[in-house]
C-alpha cells in the first residue's frame, strides 16, 4: 500500500532507511532488492546509491556486490534491449524530456569510449546512458563490456562502504586501487579493438548491401 511505497521512496534517498527496509524483508530481501534495483534503473535519472551501500551493510560485501551487479548491470542490459527492440520512440522522448537526446550523435561517433566515460565520470546520469546506448549503434555485447568495466569500480566501492564503512585495511585500499587501474587499463586496451571490430562489421554490412543492389 501507500506505506510500502513511502518506505521504498525513503530507501532510495537514505542508506539507513534502505537498510531498515531490507532487513524487514527476511528471505525475500535479496530477490526483492534485485527487482527494486532493476526498477530503479528504468527511472533514467533517479540515483540508487543509497540502495547499493545498504546492500553491503545488510548482506556483507560478497553477497551485496553480487546483488548489486545483478540488479544494476543486469537491469541496464534489460533497458538497453528494450530501448533497442521494443520502445525506441518512448526512449527517445524520455531522453529529449531531460535534454539528453543531443548526446546520441556523440555516442554513435565515440561508441564504447563514450559510455565508459559516462560510467566513470558523471557526464550524464548513468541510468540515462542505458537508454542512450539502446538508441545508438552500439551492440549488446559491446555495451555489456562498457557496463562491466565502467560500473564495477563504483559498485565495488559503494558495497565496501556499506559493509566496512570507510575503515578499510591497507589490503582493501590496495585492492580498490588495483581494481580501478585494471578497469582503466582494460578500457584503454580493449576499447580500440572493439571499436575497430564494430566499424569493420559496419563496413562489411554496407558492402554486402551494395553487392546485393548490384546483383539485383
Amino acid at each position: 500500500g501507500q506505506d510500502t511505497v513511502a518506505r521504498l521512496v525513503a530507501a532510495l534517498r537514505s542508506r539507513e532507511a534502505a537498510a531498515v527496509w531490507l532487513s524487514t524483508m527476511g528471505p525475500w530481501g535479496p530477490p526483492v532488492y534485485v527487482a527494486v534495483l532493476v526498477a530503479q534503473v528504468f527511472t533514467a535519472v533517479v540515483p540508487g546509491h543509497a540502495l547499493l551501500v545498504a546492500a553491503g551493510y545488510v548482506y556483507g560485501f560478497k553477497a551485496g556486490l553480487l546483488l548489486n551487479i545483478l540488479g544494476e548491470i543486469g537491469g541496464s542490459q534489460v533497458v538497453f534491449w528494450l530501448a533497442r527492440r521494443q520502445a525506441r520512440p518512448r526512449a527517445y522522448r524520455l531522453l529529449r524530456r531531460y535534454g539528453m537526446s543531443r548526446w546520441i550523435t556523440a555516442a554513435n561517433r565515440l561508441n564504447i569510449t563514450f559510455f565508459l566515460v559516462c560510467f566513470w565520470v558523471p557526464v550524464i546520469p548513468s541510468n540515462a546512458a542505458n537508454y542512450l546506448a539502446g538508441l545508438s549503434r552500439l551492440s549488446f555485447p559491446a555495451f555489456l563490456f562498457a557496463n562491466l568495466v565502467g560500473r564495477l569500480p563504483g559498485l565495488t566501492m559503494a558495497t565496501l562502504i556499506g559493509s566496512h564503512g570507510l575503515e578499510f585495511s591497507w589490503t582493501q585500499w590496495a585492492g580498490l586501487a588495483i581494481l580501478g587501474a585494471v578497469a582503466i587499463i582494460s578500457g584503454r586496451i580493449l576499447t580500440p579493438r572493439l571499436e575497430r571490430r564494430f566499424l569493420n562489421r559496419r563496413r562489411q554490412g554496407k558492402g554486402e548491401k551494395e553487392v546485393g543492389l548490384v546483383e539485383t
